[in-house]
């Protein structure tokens, strides 16, 4: 099972996703190659006021290609 759905199963700083994220990646694919497309959606808490924040990220690369990303 990816290590990303199973770590939804408790909390996480933004921080620690990062790194559980980065760890889903080789060092040559972190290091050498580039990312022309990327949407990330968060849904952040502040465990102090327990408000909730809605991030949504997107990138395209002006020469990436235009290929469909699917939502699991």
């Amino acid at each position: 099972m990816n290590d990303l759905l199973m770590e939804k199963r408790r909390d996480m700083s933004l921080r620690e996703w990062i790194k559980q994220f980065e760890k889903q990646f080789s060092e040559r694919e972190l290091n050498y190659m580039t990312v022309h497309k990327a949407s990330i959606a968060a849904q952040l808490k502040d465990s102090e006021t327990g408000n909730l924040h809605l991030h949504n990220l997107t990138y395209k690369a002006k020469d990436g290609t235009d290929l469909v990303i699917k939502t699991l």
